[in-house]
């Protein structure tokens, strides 16, 4: 599989996409995706399964919240989602990266 910046003959290749479906709490997948943010193109794509861990559903929809806080400081537009395919509590965090130039 190839980054983005291997398909350009670049030396430095970037992530374009973060996906995660692990079974962890939200802000663990959250964290995750800030730490691998050195690795990511400006507008890399990042894909989050926002799985209840929390104990109940107010506690849960708070941690949502505090998630897109999280991203969007760190310049992810952020977009939360229930699917059909998800659970019931489990949402679809869809974010992408903000063009710097």
């Amino acid at each position: 599989m190839k980054s983005g910046g291997e398909a350009g003959g670049e030396t430095n290749p970037q992530l374009q996409m973060v996906a995660c479906d692990a079974n962890v709490h939200p802000m663990v997948a959250a964290q995750t995706v800030v730490a691998l943010k050195p690795l990511q193109a400006s507008q890399c794509w990042v894909l989050l399964s926002l799985k209840n861990f929390c104990g109940k559903r107010a506690k849960w929809e708070r941690s949502i919240r505090e998630v897109v806080d999280l991203l969007e400081g760190e310049g992810f537009e952020c977009r939360v989602r229930h699917l059909f395919a998800n659970a019931p509590m489990e949402k679809c965090l869809i974010a992408r990266g903000r063009k710097t130039d």
